[in-house]
């Protein structure tokens, strides 16, 4: 029997240090594809939890952001949406101060909008801009010196700085995905109030953008009632899509002028709970097709909706699983994913071949063999329902395969001994 064997449970050797976690990889928290060109906002352990936007072309990862600016949102704490893209013009919100800044390609960030009156009084999120890019609209935060709430608007802006944000949206007291249509004539945008969270209750609005930028007469298409609304989107075509759960299971609905179609009703989430902004579990081919990040109790697949209704599943490298943060530029998909034993990546995808990984968040440095891979199980909760969750056995315990005989130099007698101990 090897000495690992002989040790006492939970007392072995593992190359899994806290310093390893703590201190190593970067975490992807938003990804955005540009003309063909993916863009991704980063965390770097090594740099404090920095935020970096990463430009990838054909000569690999690029840093965007300068060294001594921090892309990072506080609006509602939780932040999200921290950056926007177009045509080679990056906006985004600085840590330091919450102002937005915006940046060329090879230029250097200036900022768009004022000094705050409080020190990060005012802070942006959740951009989007104009087909032409020449103006914002996005959700601001404002804070005062009292102990008042922090108001929540949608506010627009010329995409310049030119002049300062006017207000367009205000009166409830969240505020999340302004998205503006392709032909650049109207926003659409979710809102909700205390005491609901959005996963409990939320609106989705559609007003006209007139030639001055603001809004005309606002209507609520969906939502309200118990029903929550998550991640409005245009078609390429003009047709408004939002995730809804008035079946029971959120689903991805098409708004027209009569009642919401389902395009795939099924036992599934096709949404997730908005703690943050920028997130996205469905984005738009150019041809008409839909990918899709769906699944159900702690399984997630990708997956594309074809034009006549069918959902075909794709597969991953390395058996990756996709996280609610996919884009498209109509022709590839760019995503994030990750697996039990795969570090998380970012992901490029066309229709037709092979997904491709672009950069990982980490270097394993050691056997996967230490890594746990989950058990899903469900549980009946107090309230004679039930609950999903991911169990992570100690791996030595879950499997007597020779790959842990042979990798860790333990014998089936002693995984049986873990095992039984672990019930």
């Amino acid at each position: 029997m090897s000495d690992t064997a002989k040790m006492k449970y939970g007392e072995w050797p593992s190359p899994i240090t806290s310093e390893m976690v703590a201190s190593s990889g970067v975490a992807f928290t938003d990804v955005a594809i540009d003309e063909g060109t993916p863009w991704r906002l980063e965390r770097r352990s090594a740099e404090e939890g920095r935020g970096v936007i990463v430009r990838h072309d054909e000569n690999g990862p690029e840093d965007v952001t300068p060294s001594d600016y921090n892309v990072r949102t506080l609006v509602h704490e939780y932040g999200g949406g921290d950056f926007l893209v177009h045509r080679d013009t990056v906006w985004f919100a600085n840590f330091e101060d919450q102002r937005l800044y915006r940046q060329q390609l090879d230029g250097d960030p200036e900022p768009i909008t004022p000094a705050p009156a409080i020190e990060r009084g005012d802070r942006y999120a959740d951009m989007d801009s104009t087909p032409d890019g020449n103006r914002l609209y996005c959700v601001r935060e404002r804070h005062t010196d009292d102990d008042s709430e922090p108001t929540n608007t949608i506010v627009t802006l010329p995409a310049d700085g030119s002049s300062d944000p006017t207000v367009v949206a205000e009166g409830h007291d969240f505020y999340s995905f302004p998205r503006v249509s392709p032909d650049g004539s109207q926003l659409a945008w979710t809102t909700w109030d205390h005491p609901s969270m959005p996963w409990d209750e939320t609106e989705l609005y559609v007003a006209n953008i007139t030639d001055d930028g603001q809004l005309g007469d606002r209507r609520q298409v969906l939502g309200g009632d118990g029903e929550s609304v998550f991640q409005p989107a245009w078609s390429p075509d003009g047709e408004l899509h939002a995730v809804s759960d008035r079946s029971g299971w959120w689903n991805l609905y098409r708004i027209d002028d009569t009642d919401p179609v389902a395009l795939y009703p099924t036992d599934a989430e096709f949404g997730v709970p908005q703690w943050n902004f920028g997130l996205s579990t469905y984005a738009f081919f150019d041809d008409g097709r839909i990918a899709v990040r769906f699944g159900k109790a702690g399984d997630y697949q990708l997956g594309v909706l074809e034009t006549d209704g069918e959902l075909k599943t794709v597969d991953l490298p390395g058996s990756r699983f996709p996280a609610a943060r996919i884009d498209t530029d109509g022709e590839e998909l760019l995503f994030v994913a990750g697996s039990p034993t795969q570090p998380i990546s970012i992901v490029r995808w066309q229709p037709g071949t092979e997904p491709s990984v672009l950069s990982q968040s980490s270097e394993l440095g050691f056997d996967e063999a230490y890594l746990p891979e989950p058990e899903q199980i469900t549980f009946p909760t107090s309230d004679n329902d039930e609950a999903h969750a991911l169990y992570y056995p100690y791996p030595v315990a879950r499997s007597k395969s020779n790959r842990w005989t042979e990798r860790l130099g333990l014998n089936p007698d002693f995984i049986d001994g873990v095992s039984h101990m672990m019930e």
